[in-house]
């Protein structure tokens, strides 16, 4: 199957800003759902079997091994290619976009 731009949907979600160095959790917690509110924070998606879980970003902590996320834009950087592969569904991705405020 080859993608078409019209046969492809993504939904791009934000749990984390980065503001001058500094990560701020990003959230939501709406009062009139509260089904619908998400975690705020840096996280990595584990993969243990056919089961997953998040944990929370530690700074300077190593990347763990099943780590099922892959960055692919980072500060406006293109690290690596998703047209060049064939299209996966069930590929999961992550990105990181850092975004300055001059106060």
């Amino acid at each position: 199957m080859s993608p078409r731009p019209r046969s492809i949907s993504c939904a791009v979600k934000c749990s984390a800003i980065d503001r001058n160095g500094q990560w701020h959790n990003v959230y939501k917690n709406p009062k009139t759902d509260p089904s619908k509110a998400s975690k705020g924070g840096r996280f990595n998606l584990i993969q243990n079997g056919k089961d997953f879980a998040t944990i929370e970003i530690v700074e300077g902590a190593p990347i763990p091994s099943n780590n099922a996320l892959e960055t692919i834009l980072e500060d406006g950087k293109l690290m690596r290619d998703q047209l060049s592969r064939k299209f996966a569904p069930s590929l999961l991705l992550t990105t990181t976009i850092s975004i300055s405020h001059e106060d």
